[in-house]
């Protein structure tokens, strides 16, 4: 029998697919929008079904929404989260079984309701709803006391997950932590450097453990730091091999409390940690520390960024007086270069990142003389760099993806 060259896709397995491009998050952002119109309206007295509205009554309805929207507790938006209800909104008309055909952000038809909308906004940025809070990088002083707390001890199993979820967010910054739900035991993988003859921790790319070091480390790592009761690899080594077998989750809750130093085998049950309490993970973990100001997951990977480039930075001035590379600092191999003293009281420096060289940006300048990394010529941003690494990467995916294409090409029959 003959191979069918081509496939055959139902209706239902296309709307399938086309569901599955869109991001769940924005999903969720749309569905949540739309409810909010629908409650204001309710509240108000209309019919609520407003995806069967007329021009004219949407046109009438978002023109009061967009003044008289509130939170829970009666309080005024964000102008960012004004803007992100009416992407809400808009999306959701446009969505199938509704497929309205005009664009309430785009469309002359909708002016009215857009002019409501930029006075709106001008109103809640004079009210001091206009600016971005930016997220805070962890210091040096709360990331000591993160360390030193029993919540980051490695001798318990709340402890030892607590700082290797820690140490994974600011070693792997560069991909946040949008697929820490998804992860298991096999996303990472222990490999001994061939350059240093240390230990570290890679992302597990290839699905096996046979991968090349160098090209995984573009994604970051964790490296081995022999002897330290803070060694990240040593944490993560301990952590998988308490792990429950019944469960290929790499984040899961400990089965209770055990005391210090306890050697039973199995220290976490077969309950893996959910979406919500990974999203929570580092506000909860600040909380307990009593940390000095309100963290997230993100001022992790802020930190890490940071502290990233405040490093290479260093090194490149400490060997380039009185200009900066062109290079990015992530092309650059720091080993090849005489890297600054690391300060023996900071406990952060055993987690394989200079902290210290964020905290105390200053470098000795010929005779001591202080200079500050901010001051340099041509500084770079630590999410530009950031940027351009995944601008990098995402070039390379695309030549690796276009010798793919053409190799399959060659080999296909006409």
């Amino acid at each position: 029998m003959a191979v069918k060259r081509f496939g055959s896709s139902t209706v239902a397995e296309i709307a399938a697919k086309k569901a599955n491009v869109v991001p769940i998050n924005t999903v969720r952002a749309t569905v949540s929008g739309a409810k909010l119109f629908s409650n204001y309206l309710s509240e108000k007295g209309h019919r609520d079904n407003f995806e069967d509205f007329t021009v004219e009554e949407l046109n009438t309805q978002l023109s009061h929404f967009y003044h008289d929207v509130r939170s829970k507790g009666g309080k005024l938006y964000k102008t960012t989260t004004l803007d992100n209800l009416r992407h809400a909104i808009n999306r959701y008309l446009k969505l199938s079984p509704h497929s309205r055909e005009f664009d309430i952000i785009k469309d002359s038809i909708f002016t009215v309701a857009n002019q409501s909308f930029n006075a709106a906004r001008k109103e809640l940025r004079a009210a001091g709803k206009g600016e971005i809070e930016h997220y805070q990088y962890i210091s040096e002083e709360d990331r000591r006391e993160l360390y030193d707390s029993r919540h980051l001890n490695p001798l318990t199993p709340y402890g030892l997950m607590n700082k290797v979820q820690f140490d994974v967010r600011l070693h792997f910054y560069k991909r946040g932590s949008e697929n820490f739900e998804k992860m298991t035991k096999d996303t990472f993988v222990v490999c001994v450097d061939p350059e240093t003859g240390l230990k570290v921790v890679l992302k597990n790319l290839e699905g096996t453990k046979n991968i090349c070091i160098s090209k995984a480390k573009k994604n970051g790592f964790m490296e081995e730091d022999p002897g330290s009761p803070y060694c990240p690899v040593a944490s993560y080594e301990k952590y998988i091999s308490k792990l429950n077998p019944k469960t290929e989750r790499l984040w899961q809750y400990p089965r209770g409390r055990l005391a210090a130093g306890h050697d039973e085998m199995v220290w976490y049950g077969n309950k893996p940690m959910g979406r919500d309490g990974l999203a929570g993970f580092m506000s909860k973990l600040a909380k307990n520390c009593g940390m000095s100001k309100r963290y997230t997951n993100h001022s992790v990977r802020i930190t890490g960024a940071k502290i990233c480039s405040s490093q290479n930075l260093s090194i490149i001035s400490a060997n380039v007086p009185n200009c900066m590379s062109t290079k990015a600092p992530s092309t650059l191999k720091p080993a090849s270069l005489s890297p600054p003293e690391i300060t023996a009281n900071c406990a952060c420096s055993t987690t394989g990142i200079r902290c210290d060289l964020v905290d105390d940006p200053t470098l000795d300048n010929e005779k001591g003389t202080q200079c500050d990394l901010l001051t340099l010529p041509n500084a770079l941003d630590p999410l530009m760099i950031e940027i351009q690494a995944l601008r990098r990467e995402n070039e390379d995916l695309k030549q690796e993806l276009f010798q793919y294409k053409l190799q399959n090409l060659k080999a296909e029959p006409s």
